[in-house]
Protein backbone atom coordinates (compact mmCIF):
# COMPACT_ATOMS: atom_id res chain seq x y z
CA UNK A 1 0.00 0.00 0.00
CA UNK A 2 0.77 3.92 -0.40
CA UNK A 3 1.21 4.66 3.35
CA UNK A 4 3.25 1.59 4.02
CA UNK A 5 5.53 2.64 1.01
CA UNK A 6 5.71 6.36 2.04
CA UNK A 7 6.51 4.82 5.81
CA UNK A 8 9.25 2.84 4.67
CA UNK A 9 10.51 6.17 2.18
CA UNK A 10 10.45 8.34 5.15
CA UNK A 11 12.83 5.65 7.00
CA UNK A 12 15.22 5.53 4.37
CA UNK A 13 15.59 9.49 4.45
CA UNK A 14 16.68 9.83 8.05
CA UNK A 15 19.55 8.46 7.01
CA UNK A 16 20.18 10.64 3.72
CA UNK A 17 23.38 11.36 3.89
CA UNK A 18 22.19 14.95 1.96
CA UNK A 19 20.13 15.70 4.97
CA UNK A 20 20.81 18.02 7.95
CA UNK A 21 21.27 15.03 10.94
CA UNK A 22 19.42 11.77 12.12
CA UNK A 23 17.93 13.70 14.83
CA UNK A 24 16.75 16.65 12.69
CA UNK A 25 15.69 14.31 10.30
CA UNK A 26 13.29 12.31 12.99
CA UNK A 27 11.66 15.69 14.14
CA UNK A 28 10.24 16.11 10.42
CA UNK A 29 7.92 12.53 11.80
CA UNK A 30 6.35 15.54 13.04
CA UNK A 31 4.90 16.17 9.42
CA UNK A 32 5.39 13.20 7.73
CA UNK A 33 4.21 10.57 9.98
CA UNK A 34 2.30 12.06 13.54
CA UNK A 35 -0.78 13.18 10.84
CA UNK A 36 -1.11 9.73 9.46
CA UNK A 37 -0.83 7.77 13.04
CA UNK A 38 -3.60 10.40 14.28
CA UNK A 39 -5.52 8.95 11.30
CA UNK A 40 -4.94 5.24 12.43
CA UNK A 41 -5.40 5.98 15.96
CA UNK A 42 -9.21 7.45 15.56
CA UNK A 43 -9.86 5.02 12.52
CA UNK A 44 -9.33 2.23 15.23
CA UNK A 45 -11.20 4.12 18.17
CA UNK A 46 -14.70 3.64 18.57
CA UNK A 47 -15.69 7.55 18.22
CA UNK A 48 -19.17 7.83 16.83
CA UNK A 49 -20.02 10.78 15.40
CA UNK A 50 -23.98 10.31 16.36
CA UNK A 51 -23.13 9.46 20.14
CA UNK A 52 -24.14 11.81 22.60
CA UNK A 53 -20.94 12.50 23.55
CA UNK A 54 -19.86 13.37 20.13
CA UNK A 55 -22.45 15.67 19.59
CA UNK A 56 -22.01 17.94 23.10
CA UNK A 57 -18.51 18.29 22.36
CA UNK A 58 -19.12 19.58 18.97
CA UNK A 59 -21.71 22.11 20.44
CA UNK A 60 -19.41 23.46 23.37
CA UNK A 61 -16.51 23.18 20.75
CA UNK A 62 -17.81 26.18 18.30
CA UNK A 63 -19.21 28.28 21.62
CA UNK A 64 -15.14 28.42 22.55
CA UNK A 65 -14.09 29.20 18.75
CA UNK A 66 -17.06 31.98 18.92
CA UNK A 67 -14.95 33.25 22.06
CA UNK A 68 -11.90 33.39 20.42
CA UNK A 69 -13.53 35.18 17.36
CA UNK A 70 -14.63 37.91 19.87
CA UNK A 71 -11.27 38.21 21.21
CA UNK A 72 -10.37 38.83 17.44
CA UNK A 73 -12.92 41.52 17.35
CA UNK A 74 -11.38 43.10 20.80
CA UNK A 75 -7.76 43.07 19.27
CA UNK A 76 -8.81 44.96 16.25
CA UNK A 77 -10.51 47.13 18.10
CA UNK A 78 -7.68 48.46 20.27
CA UNK A 79 -4.93 47.60 17.81
CA UNK A 80 -0.97 46.62 18.69
CA UNK A 81 -0.92 48.43 21.89
CA UNK A 82 -3.41 46.38 23.58
CA UNK A 83 -1.63 43.05 22.49
CA UNK A 84 1.79 44.61 24.13
CA UNK A 85 -0.15 45.24 27.20
CA UNK A 86 -1.47 42.14 27.50
CA UNK A 87 2.57 40.05 27.50
CA UNK A 88 5.94 41.62 27.03
CA UNK A 89 6.31 38.51 24.57
CA UNK A 90 4.21 40.12 22.23
CA UNK A 91 6.79 42.77 22.12
CA UNK A 92 9.18 40.63 20.63
CA UNK A 93 7.03 39.28 17.98
CA UNK A 94 5.57 41.84 16.88
CA UNK A 95 9.44 43.05 16.10
CA UNK A 96 9.13 39.83 13.82
CA UNK A 97 5.66 40.63 12.10
CA UNK A 98 6.49 44.38 11.82
CA UNK A 99 4.61 44.01 8.04
CA UNK A 100 1.34 43.40 10.08
CA UNK A 101 1.08 46.94 11.86
CA UNK A 102 -0.98 50.17 11.75
CA UNK A 103 -3.88 49.56 9.27
CA UNK A 104 -1.96 46.03 8.21
CA UNK A 105 -2.84 45.05 11.71
CA UNK A 106 -4.18 41.09 11.83
CA UNK A 107 -5.55 40.15 15.09
CA UNK A 108 -4.08 37.32 16.52
CA UNK A 109 -6.65 35.28 18.55
CA UNK A 110 -5.17 32.61 20.59
CA UNK A 111 -2.51 31.90 18.03
CA UNK A 112 1.21 32.65 18.13
CA UNK A 113 0.99 34.55 14.59
CA UNK A 114 -1.38 37.49 13.13
CA UNK A 115 -4.23 36.17 11.48
CA UNK A 116 -3.45 33.06 12.66
CA UNK A 117 -7.02 32.22 14.06
CA UNK A 118 -8.16 32.40 10.25
CA UNK A 119 -6.35 28.75 9.55
CA UNK A 120 -8.32 27.31 12.51
CA UNK A 121 -12.04 28.95 11.77
CA UNK A 122 -11.05 27.52 7.90
CA UNK A 123 -11.77 24.10 8.12
CA UNK A 124 -13.83 23.84 11.04
CA UNK A 125 -16.58 24.83 9.53
CA UNK A 126 -16.69 20.90 7.82
CA UNK A 127 -17.69 19.66 11.90
CA UNK A 128 -21.08 22.14 11.27
CA UNK A 129 -22.31 18.81 8.98
CA UNK A 130 -21.76 16.55 11.71
CA UNK A 131 -24.34 17.91 13.40
CA UNK A 132 -27.45 15.36 14.53
CA UNK A 133 -30.92 16.20 15.80
CA UNK A 134 -30.83 12.82 17.88
CA UNK A 135 -28.13 10.74 19.16
CA UNK A 136 -27.06 7.18 18.48
CA UNK A 137 -29.92 6.42 21.95
CA UNK A 138 -32.41 7.43 19.78
CA UNK A 139 -32.75 10.54 21.67
CA UNK A 140 -34.13 13.43 19.81
CA UNK A 141 -33.42 17.28 20.16
CA UNK A 142 -36.45 19.60 21.13
CA UNK A 143 -37.29 21.38 17.40
CA UNK A 144 -36.22 24.42 20.03
CA UNK A 145 -32.96 23.25 20.64
CA UNK A 146 -32.38 22.15 17.13
CA UNK A 147 -33.65 25.78 15.82
CA UNK A 148 -31.58 26.69 18.44
CA UNK A 149 -28.69 25.04 17.37
CA UNK A 150 -28.69 25.80 13.61
CA UNK A 151 -29.13 29.38 14.02
CA UNK A 152 -25.83 29.46 16.70
CA UNK A 153 -24.00 27.42 13.59
CA UNK A 154 -24.91 30.22 11.25
CA UNK A 155 -23.86 33.08 13.38
CA UNK A 156 -20.41 31.52 13.71
CA UNK A 157 -19.98 30.90 9.92
CA UNK A 158 -21.03 34.79 9.63
CA UNK A 159 -18.62 35.62 12.16
CA UNK A 160 -15.88 33.16 10.84
CA UNK A 161 -16.23 35.17 7.89
CA UNK A 162 -15.79 38.30 8.89
CA UNK A 163 -12.61 36.99 11.25
CA UNK A 164 -10.90 36.14 8.30
CA UNK A 165 -11.81 39.46 6.27
CA UNK A 166 -10.45 41.23 9.46
CA UNK A 167 -7.39 39.13 9.52
CA UNK A 168 -7.01 39.53 5.85
CA UNK A 169 -5.68 35.69 5.14
CA UNK A 170 -7.55 35.84 1.98
CA UNK A 171 -6.82 32.45 0.18
CA UNK A 172 -7.55 30.79 3.90
CA UNK A 173 -11.59 32.86 3.22
CA UNK A 174 -11.91 31.74 -0.22
CA UNK A 175 -10.64 27.91 1.44
CA UNK A 176 -13.39 27.98 3.54
CA UNK A 177 -15.97 29.46 1.30
CA UNK A 178 -15.18 26.57 -1.36
CA UNK A 179 -15.04 23.97 1.62
CA UNK A 180 -18.54 25.27 2.64
CA UNK A 181 -20.21 24.77 -1.00
CA UNK A 182 -18.88 21.59 -1.44
CA UNK A 183 -20.60 20.60 1.62
CA UNK A 184 -23.73 22.36 1.39
CA UNK A 185 -24.27 20.95 -2.37
CA UNK A 186 -22.68 17.30 -1.06
CA UNK A 187 -25.52 17.31 2.17
CA UNK A 188 -28.01 18.17 -0.79
CA UNK A 189 -27.09 15.37 -3.26
CA UNK A 190 -27.39 13.15 -0.18
CA UNK A 191 -30.88 14.64 1.10
CA UNK A 192 -34.15 12.91 0.83
CA UNK A 193 -36.18 15.90 0.65
CA UNK A 194 -33.48 17.78 -1.12
CA UNK A 195 -36.66 20.49 -2.53
CA UNK A 196 -36.98 21.20 0.97
CA UNK A 197 -33.41 21.28 1.60
CA UNK A 198 -32.43 23.24 -1.44
CA UNK A 199 -34.85 25.69 -0.25
CA UNK A 200 -34.06 25.73 3.35
CA UNK A 201 -30.23 26.52 2.09
CA UNK A 202 -31.26 29.16 -0.63
CA UNK A 203 -33.27 31.35 2.29
CA UNK A 204 -30.64 31.02 4.33
CA UNK A 205 -27.73 31.97 2.28
CA UNK A 206 -29.78 35.04 0.81
CA UNK A 207 -30.31 36.27 4.53
CA UNK A 208 -26.48 35.20 5.49
CA UNK A 209 -25.36 37.57 2.40
CA UNK A 210 -27.88 40.16 3.05
CA UNK A 211 -27.15 40.52 6.75
CA UNK A 212 -23.48 39.99 6.21
CA UNK A 213 -23.47 42.83 3.71
CA UNK A 214 -25.57 45.39 5.97
CA UNK A 215 -22.59 44.38 8.59
CA UNK A 216 -19.66 45.01 6.73
CA UNK A 217 -20.78 47.76 5.18
CA UNK A 218 -21.15 49.72 8.58
CA UNK A 219 -17.79 48.75 9.93
CA UNK A 220 -15.50 51.86 10.17
CA UNK A 221 -12.78 51.91 7.44
CA UNK A 222 -13.70 48.13 6.02
CA UNK A 223 -14.41 49.67 2.27
CA UNK A 224 -11.52 51.36 2.16
CA UNK A 225 -9.33 48.38 2.94
CA UNK A 226 -10.84 45.84 1.02
CA UNK A 227 -12.26 47.38 -2.17
CA UNK A 228 -11.76 45.32 -5.12
CA UNK A 229 -9.94 47.97 -6.95
CA UNK A 230 -7.67 47.75 -4.52
CA UNK A 231 -7.28 43.95 -4.14
CA UNK A 232 -6.80 43.92 -8.25
CA UNK A 233 -3.99 46.64 -7.49
CA UNK A 234 -2.29 44.66 -4.81
CA UNK A 235 -2.38 41.88 -7.92
CA UNK A 236 -1.12 43.44 -10.17
CA UNK A 237 1.68 44.62 -8.51
CA UNK A 238 2.82 41.29 -7.23
CA UNK A 239 2.72 40.32 -10.59
CA UNK A 240 4.95 43.13 -11.68
CA UNK A 241 7.74 41.93 -9.15
CA UNK A 242 7.22 38.24 -11.02
CA UNK A 243 6.41 35.98 -7.60
CA UNK A 244 2.86 35.38 -9.11
CA UNK A 245 4.78 33.49 -11.92
CA UNK A 246 7.63 31.68 -10.28
CA UNK A 247 4.91 30.68 -7.44
CA UNK A 248 2.04 29.24 -9.96
CA UNK A 249 3.38 28.90 -13.57
CA UNK A 250 3.59 25.09 -14.47
CA UNK A 251 6.41 26.22 -16.23
CA UNK A 252 8.32 27.43 -12.95
CA UNK A 253 7.99 24.23 -11.23
CA UNK A 254 8.72 21.95 -13.70
CA UNK A 255 11.99 24.49 -14.49
CA UNK A 256 12.38 23.93 -10.42
CA UNK A 257 12.40 20.37 -10.26
CA UNK A 258 14.60 19.81 -13.31
CA UNK A 259 17.11 21.13 -12.37
CA UNK A 260 16.65 21.24 -8.26
CA UNK A 261 14.88 17.87 -7.36
CA UNK A 262 17.87 14.77 -6.64
CA UNK A 263 17.12 11.48 -7.74
CA UNK A 264 16.47 9.04 -5.86
CA UNK A 265 16.16 10.24 -2.19
CA UNK A 266 16.16 14.64 -2.41
CA UNK A 267 17.45 16.57 0.13
CA UNK A 268 16.38 15.04 2.75
CA UNK A 269 13.35 15.79 5.19
CA UNK A 270 13.02 19.21 6.22
CA UNK A 271 15.53 20.73 3.95
CA UNK A 272 13.21 23.52 2.97
CA UNK A 273 12.31 24.71 5.83
CA UNK A 274 13.72 26.65 8.68
CA UNK A 275 12.31 25.35 11.51
CA UNK A 276 15.03 23.54 13.14
CA UNK A 277 18.64 25.36 13.22
CA UNK A 278 20.31 22.40 12.01
CA UNK A 279 18.32 22.43 8.54
CA UNK A 280 19.89 26.39 8.32
CA UNK A 281 23.46 24.86 9.02
CA UNK A 282 22.70 22.51 6.48
CA UNK A 283 21.75 24.12 3.77
CA UNK A 284 24.75 26.75 4.67
CA UNK A 285 26.70 23.63 3.75
CA UNK A 286 25.43 22.85 0.34
CA UNK A 287 28.38 25.30 -1.58
CA UNK A 288 26.67 24.14 -4.66
CA UNK A 289 23.04 25.18 -4.00
CA UNK A 290 22.10 29.56 -2.78
CA UNK A 291 20.08 29.51 0.29
CA UNK A 292 17.11 30.66 -2.35
CA UNK A 293 16.87 27.77 -3.96
CA UNK A 294 15.56 25.79 -0.70
CA UNK A 295 12.57 27.79 -1.57
CA UNK A 296 10.11 25.21 -2.56
CA UNK A 297 7.70 27.85 -4.33
CA UNK A 298 4.94 27.63 -2.04
CA UNK A 299 3.67 24.31 -3.62
CA UNK A 300 3.50 21.08 -1.76
CA UNK A 301 4.09 18.94 -4.58
CA UNK A 302 7.64 20.74 -5.12
CA UNK A 303 8.16 20.58 -1.56
CA UNK A 304 7.38 16.47 -1.38
CA UNK A 305 9.69 15.80 -4.41
CA UNK A 306 12.35 18.26 -3.29
CA UNK A 307 12.98 16.91 0.37
CA UNK A 308 11.90 13.05 -0.42
CA UNK A 309 13.02 12.72 -3.67
CA UNK A 310 11.05 9.77 -5.58
CA UNK A 311 9.51 8.91 -2.26
CA UNK A 312 7.75 12.44 -2.50
CA UNK A 313 5.39 10.50 -5.26
CA UNK A 314 3.87 8.08 -2.49
CA UNK A 315 2.45 11.19 -0.25
CA UNK A 316 1.23 13.12 -3.56
CA UNK A 317 -0.79 9.81 -4.66
CA UNK A 318 -1.97 9.63 -1.26
CA UNK A 319 -3.71 13.31 -1.26
CA UNK A 320 -5.53 12.02 -4.84
CA UNK A 321 -6.46 8.79 -4.01
CA UNK A 322 -8.01 9.26 -0.58
CA UNK A 323 -10.68 12.06 -1.95
CA UNK A 324 -11.33 9.31 -4.88
CA UNK A 325 -12.04 6.71 -2.45
CA UNK A 326 -14.36 8.72 -0.58
CA UNK A 327 -16.50 9.77 -3.18
CA UNK A 328 -16.21 6.21 -4.47
CA UNK A 329 -17.58 5.13 -0.74
CA UNK A 330 -20.70 8.17 -0.54
CA UNK A 331 -21.65 7.03 -4.27
CA UNK A 332 -22.51 3.83 -2.61
CA UNK A 333 -24.15 5.59 0.35
CA UNK A 334 -26.34 7.13 -2.08
CA UNK A 335 -27.91 3.85 -2.82
CA UNK A 336 -29.25 3.25 0.27
CA UNK A 337 -30.14 7.05 1.06
CA UNK A 338 -27.85 7.03 4.04
CA UNK A 339 -27.97 10.78 4.58
CA UNK A 340 -26.48 11.08 7.89
CA UNK A 341 -23.46 9.13 6.82
CA UNK A 342 -23.27 11.17 3.74
CA UNK A 343 -23.50 14.43 5.67
CA UNK A 344 -20.63 12.70 7.98
CA UNK A 345 -18.25 12.60 5.41
CA UNK A 346 -18.94 15.45 3.12
CA UNK A 347 -16.27 17.35 5.33
CA UNK A 348 -13.99 14.65 4.54
CA UNK A 349 -14.15 15.27 0.89
CA UNK A 350 -14.77 18.88 0.47
CA UNK A 351 -11.66 19.35 2.48
CA UNK A 352 -9.67 16.46 0.47
CA UNK A 353 -10.65 18.36 -3.06
CA UNK A 354 -9.90 22.00 -1.59
CA UNK A 355 -6.63 20.54 -0.11
CA UNK A 356 -4.96 19.60 -3.58
CA UNK A 357 -5.99 22.62 -5.66
CA UNK A 358 -4.07 24.68 -2.53
CA UNK A 359 -1.56 22.75 -2.39
CA UNK A 360 -0.61 24.33 -5.33
CA UNK A 361 -0.09 27.64 -3.93
CA UNK A 362 0.95 26.50 -0.19
CA UNK A 363 2.36 23.67 1.79
CA UNK A 364 -1.05 22.58 3.36
CA UNK A 365 -0.97 18.56 3.72
CA UNK A 366 2.14 18.43 5.79
CA UNK A 367 1.12 20.93 8.38
CA UNK A 368 -1.25 22.23 11.12
CA UNK A 369 -4.28 23.20 11.12
CA UNK A 370 -4.86 22.00 7.83
CA UNK A 371 -3.01 18.49 8.75
CA UNK A 372 -5.02 17.94 11.57
CA UNK A 373 -8.64 19.00 10.29
CA UNK A 374 -7.64 16.38 6.69
CA UNK A 375 -6.90 13.37 8.49
CA UNK A 376 -9.64 13.84 10.93
CA UNK A 377 -12.38 14.29 9.19
CA UNK A 378 -10.93 11.18 6.76
CA UNK A 379 -10.65 9.14 9.89
CA UNK A 380 -14.57 10.20 9.99
CA UNK A 381 -15.59 9.29 6.97
CA UNK A 382 -13.33 5.93 6.80
CA UNK A 383 -15.45 5.29 9.92
CA UNK A 384 -18.58 5.53 9.03
CA UNK A 385 -18.53 3.49 5.76
CA UNK A 386 -17.14 0.94 8.15
CA UNK A 387 -20.40 1.47 10.37
CA UNK A 388 -22.40 1.03 7.08
CA UNK A 389 -20.75 -1.97 5.69
CA UNK A 390 -21.52 -3.42 9.00
CA UNK A 391 -25.08 -2.19 8.59
CA UNK A 392 -25.56 -3.70 4.48
CA UNK A 393 -24.15 -6.62 3.81
CA UNK A 394 -23.90 -6.30 0.64
CA UNK A 395 -21.51 -3.61 0.95
CA UNK A 396 -19.30 -6.64 2.31
CA UNK A 397 -16.47 -7.41 0.27
CA UNK A 398 -12.94 -8.39 1.45
CA UNK A 399 -11.89 -5.00 -0.80
CA UNK A 400 -14.52 -3.00 0.85
CA UNK A 401 -13.90 -3.35 4.71
CA UNK A 402 -11.66 -0.38 5.80
CA UNK A 403 -11.07 -1.88 9.16
CA UNK A 404 -9.84 -5.17 7.56
CA UNK A 405 -6.32 -3.40 6.56
CA UNK A 406 -7.21 -0.41 8.99
CA UNK A 407 -6.01 1.61 5.92
CA UNK A 408 -8.03 2.52 3.06
CA UNK A 409 -8.50 -0.07 -0.09
CA UNK A 410 -5.19 0.07 -2.89
CA UNK A 411 -3.77 2.78 -0.69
Amino acid sequence: TLFIMHFAWWTIEIFNPRGANVFASLATSKFYIFPIVLFLGILSSDLRVESKEFQNYLFWYFIVLFIGIILCGVQMNFGADFMHGISPNYSYLFKKYQAYSGKLFRPWGTTHIPGGYSGILCYVVGFIFMFRSSDDMGVSLSKRKVRIRYVIYIIFILASWYTMLISQVRTLFIQNLMITILCILLRVWGSKAKSKTILALTVGTLISVGVSSLFLNNLTDFSDKFQLANSIARIEQLDKTGIMSKRASPSTVLDKLSSDMEIPFGWGPGMTTTFLLAFVEAQKKRWDLKRYQFWALDNFYVFALLELGLGGIFIILISFFIPAFIFKYMVKLKGVQEENSLSSMAPALAVGIVVIIANWGAVLLPFNPASFFYWFYVAIAMKEYNRMVTKYPQFETSANRVEDQALPPAL
